[in-house]
C-alpha cells in the first residue's frame, strides 16, 4: 500500500495531475480495495506492472510534499487535483486525512462533495470490518497468549478509530469502553508486556483516565524504569495535573541524545528545560 501511495504522491509532486493523474489514483484505489487481503508484494508488483514503473525513490514524505499545501489544494479551483488528492488521502484513514476530507464535504463542485462523502464511508468501513474480523478470531481462539495479542490489536483499532474523528459523538462512549476493556484484557493476559502497557497508558492519559494512568505508570516504571516513551507521556499526565516542576524533573532524567533523535519531543524538551 505504501508503495502505491508514494508513487502517486511523486507523480503529483512532478506536476502530473491531469487526467492521467486522476485515472492513476482511481486505478490505485481499486487495486488496493480488491486486493486488501492479498500479500503486499503481489499488490506492489501489480501496481508497478499497471504503471510500468520499476523504481521510484522517495527520501521522506515530507521532502516530497514540501511544495504542496493540502488545505490550499482543497480550497483551490482545480477539481481534478482535488479528486486526485482525496483519493490518495483515502488510503490512510488517520485523523489528519479525515479532517481534510471532511473540509471538502461542502465544496462547490458536486463531484468533489460526493467523492468526499464516499471516501469517509470507505474509511469508516475499513475500521468496522477490521474490528469485526478480529472479534471473529477472538471467538475461535483458545490460546491465552494469542487472545492477548488479538485483544491488543482490537484495542489499537478501537483507539485509532476513535482518534480518527470518524466515530459519531453519540456512540463515542461505547467505543471508548470497548477500547479500554480490550487494553485491560491484553494487559492482564500478557503479564505486562511493555508494548501493551505503554499503549494502555497512552490511551488512559489521552482520555483523562488519570487515576488509572497513575497506577499503570507506577507499575510500568517499577518493571521498566528506563522506559523512554512512558516518561514522555508522563509529562502529559503531569501537565493535566498542573505539576509543572515535576515535568521539568522528568525531562531532565531523559537521555538528551535520545530526545534529540525525535525533533518534536526535542522542541518541547528545550522549551520546558529553558522555562523559568
Amino acid at each position: 500500500m505504501i508503495w502505491g501511495f508514494l508513487i502517486a504522491v511523486s507523480l503529483i509532486t512532478l506536476g502530473f495531475y491531469g487526467l492521467g493523474g486522476v485515472l492513476f489514483s482511481l486505478i490505485l484505489y481499486n487495486i488496493l480495495k480488491l486486493n486488501k487481503n492479498r500479500d503486499k508484494s503481489e499488490i506492489t508488483e501489480e501496481i508497478e506492472e499497471t504503471l510500468d514503473v520499476r523504481k521510484i525513490k522517495v527520501k521522506t514524505l515530507d521532502d516530497t510534499l514540501k511544495i504542496l499545501n493540502y488545505r490550499q489544494i482543497l480550497k483551490g479551483d482545480d477539481v481534478k487535483l482535488k479528486i486526485n488528492l482525496i483519493s490518495l488521502l483515502s488510503l490512510n484513514p488517520v485523523k489528519e486525512n479525515v479532517n481534510l476530507i471532511k473540509s471538502s464535504l461542502h465544496d462547490e463542485n458536486e463531484m468533489v462533495r460526493i467523492l468526499s462523502a464516499n471516501t469517509l464511508q470507505r474509511m469508516e468501513d475499513y475500521y468496522i470490518e477490521s474490528i469485526s474480523e478480529l472479534e471473529k478470531q477472538l471467538e475461535e481462539e483458545t490460546s491465552e497468549d494469542k487472545k492477548a495479542e488479538i485483544y491488543f490489536e482490537l484495542a489499537k483499532f478501537y483507539d485509532e478509530y476513535i482518534y480518527s474523528s470518524l466515530v459519531p459523538y453519540d456512540i463515542m462512549d461505547f467505543y471508548k469502553k470497548k477500547m479500554f476493556d480490550c487494553y485491560e484484557k491484553a494487559y492482564n493476559l500478557s503479564e505486562i508486556k511493555p508494548e501493551y502497557s505503554e499503549k494502555f497508558i497512552r490511551a488512559c492519559i489521552r482520555f483523562n483516565e488519570l487515576e488509572k494512568s497513575k497506577k499503570l505508570i507506577e507499575k510500568h516504571l517499577e518493571i521498566y524504569p528506563e522506559s523512554f516513551g512512558v516518561k514522555v507521556w508522563m509529562c502529559d499526565f503531569l501537565l493535566k495535573l498542573g505539576k509543572i516542576n515535576e515535568i521539568r524533573n522528568v525531562l531532565k532524567s531523559l537521555p538528551e541524545e535520545k530526545v534529540k533523535s525525535v525533533p518534536k519531543i526535542y522542541k518541547a524538551y528545550k522549551w520546558w528545560i529553558d522555562f523559568e
